[in-house]
């Protein structure tokens, strides 16, 4: 059984990212309008960032990722993830 975790929209969410591992967000919206989720990504070259942004309609669910720390660790070695309502509810899973 997964647990889902309620969306903190005020200080947002993240997850160690470790070398050599990859994490999926199992994300899934409770509410019945849409909603939105993204990862942050860091700084690329030039500057770019890539952020992974999802928008998930009443009641459907999506897998985001597989991230690893090319692209997405933070520099307090995190993922950072955000939603736009605490209807967004996430799962953390960490792949070998």
């Amino acid at each position: 059984m997964l647990n889902f975790l309620a969306a903190d929209t005020v200080n947002d969410e993240e997850t160690p990212l470790s070398a050599g591992q990859k994490t999926l967000l199992l994300i899934r919206n409770v509410s019945g309008s849409p909603e939105n989720a993204e990862v942050k990504a860091i700084p690329g070259p030039g500057g770019r960032t890539l952020d992974q942004n999802f928008q998930l309609g009443a009641n459907e669910a999506a897998v985001m990722g597989p991230f690893g720390r090319d692209g997405f660790k933070q520099p307090n070695n995190v993922l950072h993830f955000i939603a736009s309502a605490t209807a967004i509810e996430f799962v953390v899973i960490r792949l070998p």
